[in-house]
């Protein structure tokens, strides 16, 4: 094997047939405005039976996306991949909705549509649970807020602490 660090760690997604379940393609953006926010179009290889061919046929359903090459597991994002005979001609790239307050596109890791390459899977084990995901977010920020709580109880309890022996204990006149 070569030397290469991209090759070393290069995984393999296949399902219980050998089949692949995770692809890469170009990131291109929709302009018609076809596609919703959160939804993509791409095209997989599928074998033709007794053929030794492959066509490519649109992927339908929630993938999970990333910049490709992934570094972190942060860029994952999660879409939903939809078949519109309109979007036909694109053969080998991941279309994107250009619609939406924020592209699902640049979300992934901040990838654009300049020649990124976006990975992505239909692989079950691989996509985020949203659901997860935001409950995690909303237990974090929870947290931090009970420890920013507790922080600023601590520091007036402080200064009321300060304030007393500053001025001798007594409160009185």
């Amino acid at each position: 094997a070569d030397g290469n660090i991209k090759t070393k760690f290069r995984l393999s997604v296949v399902d219980a047939e050998g089949k692949p379940r995770a692809w890469y393609g170009m990131a291109a953006i929709d302009r018609t405005g076809i596609l919703k926010h959160g939804e993509v179009f791409v095209k997989v290889p599928h074998d033709l039976p007794g053929s030794g061919r492959t066509e490519r046929r649109p992927l339908t359903g929630r993938i999970a996306i990333w910049k490709h090459p992934i570094y972190k597991a942060a860029g994952v994002r999660t879409v939903i991949a939809v078949d519109d005979e309109r979007l036909h001609h694109y053969e080998s790239e991941i279309v994107f909705s250009a619609q939406g307050p924020s592209p699902k596109l640049s979300e992934a890791s901040g990838a654009d549509a300049d020649g990124d390459l976006i990975g992505f899977t239909n692989h079950p084990d691989l996509i985020p649970q949203e659901e997860k995901i935001k409950k995690t977010c909303r237990d974090l920020e929870e947290e931090t807020e009970t420890v920013e709580t507790k922080e600023a109880a601590a520091a007036e309890s402080e200064s009321v602490v300060d304030a007393t022996q500053a001025g001798g204990g007594n409160s009185r006149g």
